[in-house]
């Protein structure tokens, strides 16, 4: 008898474990469901997401680099902690978007906060789109010049690219970018994904910020001035659109 009833407390204890395991997982579980509908909210109310009868889909007026979580590094630039993006834009995104526009993408524009060159492989993100007058480039025998910004008050963003047989690796790409700079450049690289911020001064002393990135037997380089009479946002806009200039990812 006395071992009978033993073995019966033994058994409920252990069902009571098991329904306090349950409860404790159902609980962790609905935290982070909870989490997850608060963040989903917070991100439609500012815009970052687009809810519509087909589905959640990004939005023009926000970068897409952040819509889409690109791969990013943070790097120091001018005295700044920003982010210098090592990843892509998936393709699919870039249909979503003209399917939404209902029209092919310009690329001598901004649409929203984005400047979207299918053609040309890439994306620019600008906290100010309307303050950059856009132009389409021209191509030499070196290399090719996909685009031209610029400000009233001078600054400059230029995006060029040359094929890889100009130079075989990044450390080249660097060189050729640096010359002219006055003192020592300061670079920032990953040569996991052939990517480097390039920071220098040129002969005038503007400050100057080179992206390099490779892709489909191409470098490109996205050169970005600040003009001396620009304000502090004018500055920033021109470091971080540079910094987080990304590559469209073809299938």
């Amino acid at each position: 008898m006395g071992t009978d009833q033993q073995d019966n407390e033994f058994s409920v204890q252990i069902e009571r474990e098991k329904t306090k395991r349950t409860y404790a997982h159902v609980g962790v579980f609905g935290v982070l469901g909870l989490v997850a509908i608060i963040l989903f909210y917070f991100n439609v109310q500012k815009g970052s997401l687009k809810v519509t009868p087909d589905g959640i889909e990004v939005s023009v007026d926000q970068p897409l680099v952040d819509q889409v979580h690109t791969a990013q590094q943070t790097i120091a630039v001018d005295g700044d902690s920003v982010a210098m993006t090592v990843g892509s834009v998936p393709d699919s995104v870039v249909q979503q978007i003209e399917q939404q526009q209902d029209s092919p993408l310009p690329s001598d524009r901004f649409v929203g906060r984005n400047l979207i060159d299918r053609s040309g492989g890439y994306v620019l993100s600008s906290a100010t789109p309307s303050s950059w007058t856009v132009t389409e480039a021209s191509t030499n025998a070196a290399e090719t010049s996909l685009v031209n910004l610029r400000t009233a008050a001078g600054s400059q963003i230029h995006v060029d690219t040359m094929p890889t047989t100009r130079c075989a690796d990044l450390e080249c790409v660097i060189q050729s970018v640096v010359k002219g700079a006055s003192g020592a450049p300061r670079v920032t690289r990953d040569d996991r994904t052939s990517t480097a911020v390039v920071q220098f001064k040129d002969e005038t002393g503007r400050t100057t910020i080179v992206k390099i990135v490779r892709q489909n037997g191409l470098w490109y380089t996205v050169s970005g001035s600040v003009a001396s009479g620009a304000q502090i946002a004018e500055r920033k806009d021109v470091i971080k659109t540079v910094t987080t200039f990304s590559l469209i990812a073809k299938k």
